[in-house]
């Protein structure tokens, strides 16, 4: 069972003290966890909000039980279905095809498979980033590269536990450009 205590931190922004509620989860993944994050569309020219929202719980085909994850797009929404099994968290689209994979507790160096044979992820940062003035101790940098023939991915992530994604790079192609955006974290409420 996850705890769903709450932790406070303090963090500085200039002279002032912020108090930030961080959750209790090493990988926040509670119904009713949220996040807000500037989102830059480079292939369309865009810029503007996503806001993310754990909504419920949905069995999966396998068995096994998922938080229901909704990505509200400026123009669309996107839902993923998250869970854990062991050390390892699995993201998955509506089609329950693995889009996104993280080994914890994340460790400098440490390295895993993705979603696909030639497609992987490493650590290869720690330290406090520091994202509009606040300070997010214990950070880390992940790189994930992945090809295929006609096929690239490359995806750069700074996550901080308890927190989330702080901000994150994204540039795919397939025989063109499929994906070219930047994440920014704005805000966070977490249980």
């Amino acid at each position: 069972m996850l705890i769903l205590s709450v932790v406070l931190i303090s963090c500085k922004k200039g002279n002032t003290q912020i108090e930030n509620i961080i959750g209790s989860e090493y990988f926040p993944n509670t119904v009713g966890d949220y996040w807000k994050y500037k989102y830059v569309d480079s292939l369309n020219n865009s810029n503007s909000f996503v806001d993310l929202n754990i909504i419920g719980n949905r069995r999966l085909p396998n068995g096994q039980n998922a938080k229901v994850w909704i990505f509200n797009f400026a123009d669309h929404v996107d839902t993923n279905y998250v869970y854990q099994i062991n050390d390892t968290i699995r993201f998955l689209n509506l089609y329950l095809n693995i889009v996104n994979t993280y080994v914890t507790p994340l460790s400098l160096n440490n390295k895993w498979e993705n979603s696909f044979l030639f497609d992987s992820i490493e650590i290869k940062e720690q330290r406090t980033f520091i994202l509009n003035k606040m300070n997010f101790d214990n950070s880390f940098l992940l790189n994930e590269r992945g090809y295929s023939p006609n096929y690239s991915l490359t995806r750069i992530e700074w996550f901080c536990p308890n927190i989330g994604m702080l901000i994150k790079s994204r540039e795919e192609y397939n025989l063109g450009p499929l994906d070219n955006s930047y994440w920014e974290l704005e805000e966070f409420q977490l249980k």
